[in-house]
């Protein structure tokens, strides 16, 4: 009966993880085009590096798809075991890097007049700890670090910036970030978990491109 329902369950959490991966990324490229104009008009460095960290983001959620997809598919037995797997391999550092890049653009965007064309270093520091999570097999090195980050995001967004309109953003990118590394530790069996997670993280994403569509349309 157990190895029965094993398929009926594998596939039920790549539809979820499906769902949730195309919506993600639709949601993504729409706050990177919605906001292409008025950085088109403005030139604010601020906004370039504010929508293209949504750009990564929906790189990094197409890869997360494909390592999830070969974990349900027995391919991976466990996340730090992919280093053999060419296109596990591949696909880990991918969005190891494209999710860290994200995080750091996003903070990027509220420090960059202090730390002007530094860029380069945290796509280096992203390219380091993508490498380095995955040659120590230690999750905790990704998960501390985007926690660490996302407070940054935080903590800098309320302090330097003067519109409510652009914390909430940042609140709302916080939680979603949070309820993502949550996500990730979770175990796959725990369907109805991974699900809420799921329709929560969409609902936030949602309400994040509605709050960015009324900010553009305010100075467009």
């Amino acid at each position: 009966m157990i190895h029965r329902m094993a398929p009926i369950i594998t596939n039920q959490l790549l539809g979820m993880e499906l769902i949730y991966t195309i919506v993600i990324i639709a949601i993504s490229l729409m706050i990177y085009f919605v906001t292409k104009e008025v950085y088109k008009l403005s030139s604010h460095k601020g906004i370039k590096y504010f929508r293209e960290s949504f750009l990564f983001f929906a790189i990094a959620f197409f890869f997360r798809f494909t390592l999830s997809n070969l974990f349900m598919r027995g391919k991976v037995h466990h996340v730090f075991d992919i280093c053999p797997k060419y296109l596990g391999f591949i696909s880990g550092i991918i969005f190891m890097y494209a999710i860290l890049i994200a995080l750091f653009y996003l903070l990027y965007a509220l420090i960059w007049r202090d730390y002007k064309n530094k860029i380069w270093v945290f796509h280096l520091i992203a390219v380091l700890l993508a490498f380095l999570t995955i040659i120590t097999r230690n999750p905790l090195i990704m998960v501390l670090i985007q926690v660490i980050i996302l407070f940054a995001i935080v903590f800098l967004s309320l302090s330097r910036h003067k519109k409510k309109s652009f914390h909430v953003v940042y609140l709302l990118l916080f939680i979603f970030g949070i309820l993502n590394v949550m996500g990730i530790l979770i175990p796959g069996f725990l369907i109805g978990i991974q699900l809420t997670i799921y329709i929560i993280s969409i609902i936030l994403f949602l309400l994040i491109l509605y709050k960015i569509m009324k900010i553009m349309m305010k100075h467009g």
